[in-house]
């Protein structure tokens, strides 16, 4: 009985530390990975809404292109 409480005693609070620092472990890793989920939705949302701005200015750009090329249709005919 003596061994038991004197091996407690030696490893009980080390042991009880290195459980205690694992589940903190565990716990910043399960935060840290709700965070990098919100993170990966909002960062596609995003690239959506930037997908979406490109095409309409690729769409102006060349609506400018083609009256630029008019005008200087006009221009040369004259």
């Amino acid at each position: 009985m003596e061994t038991f409480a004197e091996l407690f005693q030696n490893l009980g609070v080390p042991v009880a530390c290195l459980i205690a620092v694992g589940a903190y472990v565990v716990y910043l890793g399960k935060i840290f990975r709700e965070e990098l989920a919100a993170l990966r939705t909002e960062l596609t949302s995003e690239r959506e809404a930037h997908k979406d701005e490109t095409t309409k200015m690729v769409e102006a750009l060349n609506n400018n292109t083609i009256v630029m090329q008019q005008l200087v249709d006009k221009i040369g005919a004259e």
